[in-house]
């Protein structure tokens, strides 16, 4: 697998191959980072919901079991 790497990278990557493989990796970092974003957002939004019923939950009396 090594010897294939080395392969693949000696020569097929130069010039303009490397940087239009430096670009579509720039672009999926920036992808990769605007879903990691969305996602915190998500999670903090969630965190809050599930806090927001906790002590929603505490406030309201209900019979134990």
């Amino acid at each position: 697998m090594a010897e294939r790497q080395m392969q693949v990278g000696e020569g097929s990557a130069t010039g303009a191959g490397r940087e239009h493989l430096r670009g579509r990796l720039d672009s999926y970092r920036k992808v990769a980072d605007a879903r990691c974003e969305t996602l915190r957002a998500q999670l903090l939004a969630a965190e809050d919901f599930a806090a927001t019923l906790r002590r929603r939950l505490r406030n309201t009396e209900h019979p134990r079991v």
